[in-house]
């Protein structure tokens, strides 16, 4: 499956992504990705770096983006989900194992791991860290 590229907003040691979730860095990670206030990006992140969450669906975990399933795809071992932001369009694909047995229109909690993230420049597509 295709790496996710969303974009996203420096703010307050925060990634703000266009559909306003913000998913909240460490310090020390925010000093390795040395971006500034207000700077304009793209998040790129490989679907094996999202996790399904195991706690309830809640919007109160700053890290947690909840998802409305689009497509699911078994691969053999592992099954592709195609899934899109329940308060905006973003698209995303992720990969669950070969027993999770959700279907279309079922929501999801899922958590990005920020060490994994790339960042690419919005305008040159160049990266900016990786």
């Amino acid at each position: 499956p295709p790496m996710n590229i969303l974009p996203a907003t420096y703010n307050n040691e925060r990634l703000i992504l266009s559909n306003h979730r913000s998913l909240e860095l460490n310090s020390r990670l925010g000093q390795r990705l040395r971006l500034h206030e207000g700077q304009k990006f793209e998040i790129g992140i490989r679907p094996e770096h999202i996790t399904l969450s195991n706690s309830a669906l809640t919007a109160a975990d700053p890290n947690s983006i909840v998802l409305q399933v689009e497509l699911v795809e078994p691969l053999g071992r592992e099954t592709l989900i195609r899934a899109v932001a329940v308060e905006s369009n973003l698209k995303l694909h992720l990969l669950a194992d070969n027993y999770w047995r959700g279907q279309k229109g079922d929501l999801l909690a899922v958590k990005f791991d920020l060490e994994q993230l790339f960042i690419f420049d919005s305008e040159s597509g160049a990266t900016i860290n990786n």
